[in-house]
């Protein structure tokens, strides 16, 4: 069985599952890049297996119908909009997707809404060109967030050493 992963721009696909395994009985293929068009139906012409990257390239009903091998998509996640599910089932193709536990995106939310809050990305650049302090929304001089070191030792060290028995 031919078996194209597709999308993996970050280059660490290999890490999220024992794809040695599936390449021990079945040709693997992984691509970094995203194509679309002529090129793309060409490049996935003889798969029977696609995995995917979440939503990066669309598969239209005119796609799915230009590969006549293909027997399976697998996505990440549960959710995919850049499948055609309908093309899929006329043709009885099966798609699947991995669980994920949910809360991924309400927490990165959260991260980013804290980040801007407390204006980490601010404080990050200005210590990053060597300053202690920057210009806050308000105008206020505002020291970065590597003063805050001392309180963060002084908070986190005895949790620390209770978890692992009083070594760092």
């Amino acid at each position: 069985m031919k078996i194209a992963l597709l999308d993996d721009w970050q280059e660490n696909a290999h890490e999220f599952a024992d794809w040695a395994r599936v390449q021990k009985d079945h040709q693997l293929d992984i691509y970094h890049d995203t194509i679309e068009g002529d090129a793309l139906i060409q490049r996935l012409q003889a798969y029977d297996v696609l995995c995917l990257m979440r939503e990066r390239t669309l598969f239209s009903a005119d796609l799915i119908n230009a590969l006549p091998n293909l027997k399976a998509i697998i996505t990440s996640g549960m959710r995919n909009a850049a499948i055609d599910l309908d093309a899929c089932k006329k043709r009885r193709i099966v798609v699947s997707g991995t669980a994920s536990p949910g809360h991924a995106t309400a927490e990165l939310a959260m991260i980013l809404i804290g980040a801007m809050a407390r204006q980490i990305i601010p404080s990050a650049n200005s210590m990053r060109q060597g300053s202690w302090a920057f210009r806050g929304a308000s105008g206020r001089l505002r020291p970065s967030f590597w003063h805050a070191g001392a309180s963060v030792v002084t908070k986190s060290y005895p949790r620390a050493c209770s978890r692992t028995g009083g070594y760092l």
